[in-house]
């Protein structure tokens, strides 16, 4: 999604990855793509901002592909390495309703496309989240759904909240980040029923 709103605003945009993430890249926006394992990733050099949802060594190198002047965003923590005449900004997220709410309706209007990896139900929650099926140093995003109709009704006072369909239900969002070393972080929430995306698994910053 990275990508796309970089496009809509502008942005001449260079992605990185894998071999098999070219296509996809490109598909998504994309004018440019450097395999990390195959060419040089210097040889991008003189960027104004770059985004960087990989952190390790993939980040360091990062560093110094920045501008002076320009900027390096990082949702890894702390950057090992910074630019050399530029800022560095590591960020914790804040939901926003407005921002969300526009994210949605671009989604719904065609104008944001989603990468969709993998739908699975709370029965199947332990398998969908196999480790063995992700790939260390890919980010990976995955919401798995219970149907608003066959959760049963709880009160406010437990926590759960009537959504704008006039239903109860639970999202569990789990969010993994994957390094080198393995997982490294997981999140529960419990969310109303959003009556918006069915979405179960985004892959990647498309």
């Amino acid at each position: 999604m990275a990508t796309q709103l970089a496009r809509e605003a502008g942005a001449y945009v260079i992605g990185t990855g894998r071999a098999a993430d070219r296509p996809t890249a490109l598909d998504f926006g994309s004018q440019e793509f450097v395999d990390l394992d195959n060419e040089p990733l210097e040889d991008v050099a003189g960027v104004d901002l770059v985004f960087d949802v990989i952190g390790g060594d993939v980040g360091k190198r990062s560093a110094g592909l920045v501008r002076a002047g320009g900027t390096l965003v990082t949702i890894e923590g702390p950057p090992d390495a910074r630019p050399s005449d530029g800022l560095a900004i590591d960020f914790v997220v804040v939901a926003d309703r407005a921002q969300l709410s526009e994210v949605v309706q671009r989604a719904r209007d065609g104008r944001l496309r989603t990468d969709i990896g993998n739908v699975a139900p709370f029965d199947e929650a332990v398998a969908a989240f196999n480790p063995t099926e992700r790939v260390k140093g890919r980010p990976s995003s995955r919401f798995v759904r219970e149907d608003a109709e066959t959760t049963p009704p709880r009160s406010r006072r437990n926590g759960s909240r009537r959504g704008p369909t006039g239903k109860y239900s639970r999202m569990k969002a789990i969010v993994v980040t994957d390094k080198a070393a393995g997982t490294a972080g997981m999140k529960l929430a419990e969310r109303p029923e959003p009556d918006v995306l069915r979405l179960a698994s985004l892959d990647g910053a498309n």
